[in-house]
């Protein structure tokens, strides 16, 4: 077989589950900026909200929301959970078909 074909045959199907678990941990720890974000921008976001991301939205929420502030946090805190567990749960199980039809 030719080098291209060995790849597309053989070497891609078995790298597959390392590119599925690399895909979802990237995508979580994109999430996971906030504290880049805060150093250099301020609870803020920077100039203008151009460095907004939803952990500075929440810290926002949490700590200059006002009297109801922890609940309007706590609910902000599930919709980020559950947005970032369903889309991981879907690249999950797409890679995971792949890898079965392959």
């Amino acid at each position: 077989a030719s080098a291209p074909r060995t790849f597309w045959s053989i070497r891609l199907p078995l790298l597959m589950p390392a590119v599925g678990v690399i895909t979802v941990l990237t995508f979580i720890g994109c999430f996971n900026i906030f504290d880049l974000v805060y150093a250099l921008g301020g609870s803020d976001g920077g100039p203008g909200g151009a460095m907004d991301v939803l952990g500075l939205l929440y810290y926002r929420t949490a700590f200059e929301g006002g009297i109801n502030a922890i609940g309007e946090s706590s609910a902000l805190a599930m919709l980020i959970f559950a947005f970032i567990f369903g889309v991981a749960l879907v690249i999950e199980r797409l890679l995971r078909r792949r890898e079965v039809a392959a």
